[in-house]
Formats: structure tokens, C-alpha cells, sequence
């Protein structure tokens, strides 16, 4: 990889106790954090925050959304990808 060259952390993996919910790529992700609304763009800093009962949205790097509803979890940032983990999700709607 050449001095100009980005990784960009583009990937996501969504999962419940109950299945794996969505891996693969995104251009944003909209979650409910303890701390309030936060939106998720490819190469952000890497953190870890907790989720709150409420709602979780992803655009596919197809451009397709995909909404869930969760009762909690938690996001973890790394440099090449974030993973998220909730609790009792459900699917409210997908769209394209």
C-alpha cells in the first residue's frame, strides 16, 4: 500500500444472541447511544459506546436501508470495521 493510500472502515457486522442480522458494507449507520444520537460514516475514530433502547438504521453500500428496532448492546469501532451487537432486535423495515 502506497503512502497515500486509506483504509477505509467500510465494513459492518450486525448480530443478536439470535442470528446474524447484516455483514457486509455500508456508506452510514445511525444509532441510539447512552449518550445520545450518533451517525456512523466509513473511517471513523474507533470507540466503543453502548446502545439504548431505540432505533438502529444502515445504508448498504448498495444504498438499501435497513431499520431495526433494539432494546440495547453495544458499537464497537475498530480501524478496518465496526461491529454491533444488540439486544432482542427487531426488523422494522428495509427498504431500497
Amino acid at each position: 500500500m502506497g503512502q497515500n493510500e486509506k483504509i477505509l472502515m467500510n465494513y459492518v457486522l450486525v448480530m443478536s444472541s439470535e442470528r446474524l442480522v447484516y455483514e457486509g458494507f455500508f456508506k452510514s449507520v445511525h444509532l441510539c447511544l447512552t449518550d445520545g444520537l450518533i451517525t456512523l460514516l466509513p473511517n471513523h475514530t474507533p470507540f466503543i459506546g453502548e446502545l439504548k433502547e431505540g432505533s438502529v438504521s444502515l445504508v448498504t453500500d448498495k444504498e438499501e436501508t435497513i431499520k431495526l428496532k433494539a432494546k440495547g448492546g453495544f458499537v464497537v469501532v475498530f480501524k478496518d470495521r465496526m461491529e454491533i451487537s444488540l439486544v432482542e432486535e427487531e426488523l422494522s423495515e428495509a427498504s431500497k
